[in-house]
């Protein structure tokens, strides 16, 4: 938020009297978009590619959140704080017009031409996801020519539309369970899709099915080293990338006012505190 960053700038200012301390640090969760892949337009992966071809995250995260995340979300949907996963191996969407320009007109829609009303679902949690939101449709007017307006509801509104499929473009985030980048491919496996359209499909919304995303993420599962499992893990977000399943936008940081006398309080991404060994110093 604006106060947070008003925060960290006089904490910066005030270097010789701190009253406290900002700790800022990578947090376990990625601000991303789903799109539905078994139906309706975004069936269509060329003109999900232009999309997440399209869309300036570093813009996004500079001019509209402030700097307020830990990094644009130019790779996968894992964020960059697992030890030995390296996410720089994956490759995601950066800004790119001439490519979101071609794809658009692989998909069948040059120039924009064609495409029906399309609705970005969103939640009204904050502003900030408003400003990005926002930022998104006016990416997709100037660099695709194309028109999207916003639908905002309330959280459980929206969640209920994401596990009926009642959407084609629609805002979430994940705040993972447990350290580790399985928590966050759990999310498009295949197996949790329902046969029947009806039914609701929890935590795959956006109804991803790949046949060989799903054998590497099964094969990480069943893999007898961590090594061994990232490996096949990121091969399957790899897929889950080149399909253009999801848009990612950011992965998100968190931050922490922590009085400069509390010593051995090490913050971490989970935001799971464990105080054993903290103390006051005098």
């Amino acid at each position: 938020s604006e106060d947070i960053i008003e925060i960290f700038n006089r904490a910066k200012q005030d270097s010789t009297n701190k009253k406290f301390e900002l700790e800022r640090s990578p947090e376990m969760t990625t601000q991303y978009l789903n799109f539905m892949t078994q139906k309706g337009l975004f069936k269509n992966k060329d003109l999900r590619k232009a999309f997440s071809f399209a869309i300036n995250r570093q813009e996004i995260l500079d001019a509209v959140l402030n700097g307020e995340g830990e990094a644009a979300g130019d790779h996968g949907i894992t964020p960059p704080v697992f030890n030995k996963y390296d996410i720089a191996r994956i490759r995601g969407y950066e800004y790119n017009v001439d490519s979101a320009l071609y794809y658009l007109k692989k998909a069948g829609y040059e120039g924009g031409k064609g495409l029906p009303a399309i609705q970005l679902h969103i939640s009204p949690e904050g502003e900030r996801h408003i400003n990005v939101a926002q930022a998104v449709i006016r990416q997709l007017k100037e660099n695709l020519n194309i028109e999207v307006s916003i639908n905002q509801q309330p959280v459980a509104q929206l969640i209920d539309r994401g596990l009926t499929g009642d959407f084609e473009f629609m805002r979430m985030a994940y705040y993972a369970d447990y350290p580790s980048p399985e928590n966050f491919l759990w999310l498009f496996w295949g197996k949790n899709v329902p046969e029947s359209e009806k039914d609701k499909s929890y935590p795959n919304m956006p109804r991803f099915k790949n046949v060989r995303y799903d054998e590497y993420y099964e094969k990480g599962l069943q893999a007898s080293t961590v090594d061994e499992a990232y490996e096949y893990f990121s091969k399957a977000e790899q897929v889950l990338m080149d399909e253009a399943a999801v848009l990612v936008l950011w992965y998100d940081e968190v931050y922490r006012i922590i009085k400069p006398n509390v010593k051995d309080c090490p913050n971490n991404p989970m935001q799971y505190w464990d105080f054993t060994k903290t103390y006051f110093s005098k």
